[in-house]
């Protein structure tokens, strides 16, 4: 089962999830859930996004949300295909959402 994302309040409803924004990203459309963007690359570079729990559930505050997108900006700049770049898109959208608004938090949900 993969990963599914969403931005959550703090009392746990959902304020929008990635298959909800899906289809307004432009082309080429990620896969509808995340795929693991890191495979093979250093934890020293990418801490947070090497602890994604692919089994049990991630969530990220705001404090390192900003870290996640330094980390995006990182992963985008090595290089990554055009698949891996439209998920980076997407994850950038429910940033910037969860950012928006104090008390919202970005959860990577596992199987």
């Amino acid at each position: 089962m993969p990963i599914s994302i969403v931005v959550r309040r703090e009392d746990g409803s959902p304020v929008l999830g990635f298959q909800d924004i899906i289809e307004q990203l432009p082309p080429p459309l990620p896969a509808p859930y995340y795929i693991d963007l890191v495979v093979g690359r250093s934890r020293q570079d990418y801490p947070l996004l090497r602890d994604i729990d692919p089994y049990g559930n991630t969530c990220f505050n705001r404090v390192q949300a900003t870290h996640l997108i330094e980390e995006l900006d990182r992963l985008e700049r090595s290089g990554v295909s055009p698949q891996e770049l439209a998920l980076i898109r997407g994850l950038r959208v429910l940033l910037a959402l969860q950012l928006g608004r104090a008390h919202r938090y970005l959860w990577f949900i596992g199987d």
